[in-house]
């Protein structure tokens, strides 16, 4: 009887022995380590930390991702204070769609006013169009301002800008109806990949003289030389 309670206070004992405890110990971090590795490859994406990076405009714009846009905002005017031109526009598109604030189309273009006048292209173009929408059909001072707008943001890639610009010539929206540039416009949005641009160009030229069509390829040229020039 007494052997064998001495065997099992061996047994138990030998759970104790030191290198036992450290074995058991480097398995329980083992599968620990595991356990947090698989929660970091298996939760979705968008549940992953975000980590501040001090720069306000992409702290802005990785709060507005995730729709905090009252970090947005925050982080924004932020940046907007330090002259930050993204940030301008970023408050631009707050202020417009009403996000994390009311919507507000005279803040909006207060904002999309201060960073297109530093050159940021999709800064001018919504700032075009909403000039545009409070020109009408009646106001030409403000359709100048929108046509001014949308040609500095076309001259900096901006496929939809280029579009508009053929618009207006076609469509004499606050100056004469041009069609020999509105086909030059709609062929230059069309070669820099605007989806309806081609179609609309060979409509035009379609009803034009030849030396009309001459035009439109000497115009086209120009502009494609211009491209990237805007302000």
């Amino acid at each position: 009887m007494s052997e064998r309670r001495d065997a099992h206070e061996r047994r138990s004992a030998s759970w104790l022995h030191p290198s036992v405890l450290t074995t058991i110990g480097a398995l329980v971090l083992a599968i620990a380590g595991v356990i947090f590795v698989l929660s970091v490859v298996l939760a979705p994406s968008g549940e992953a930390p975000y980590r501040p990076t001090g720069e306000p405009y992409a702290d802005g714009l990785a709060a507005y991702q995730r729709a905090d846009y009252a970090m947005a905002l925050a982080q924004w005017t932020k940046g907007s204070t330090a002259g930050e031109k993204r940030a301008m526009k970023g408050l631009g598109d707050l202020y417009r769609l009403g996000l994390g604030v009311p919507a507000d189309a005279g803040l909006a273009m207060e904002w999309y006013g201060k960073a297109a006048g530093q050159g940021v292209a999709e800064a001018q173009l919504e700032l075009a169009k909403l000039i545009d929408a409070r020109a009408g059909n009646s106001d030409r001072v403000l359709m100048d301002q929108a046509l001014y707008w949308f040609k500095n943001a076309a001259l900096q890639y901006v496929v939809e800008a280029q579009y508009i610009v053929a618009t207006f010539h076609e469509r004499g929206r606050g100056i004469r109806v041009d069609l020999v540039e509105a086909a030059a416009w709609y062929g230059f949005a069309g070669s820099q990949g605007h989806p309806q641009g081609a179609a609309e160009r060979a409509r035009l030229v379609a009803g034009l003289t030849e030396q009309q069509r001459v035009f439109v390829e000497q115009r086209e040229r120009e502009l494609l030389g211009n491209v990237g020039r805007g302000r």
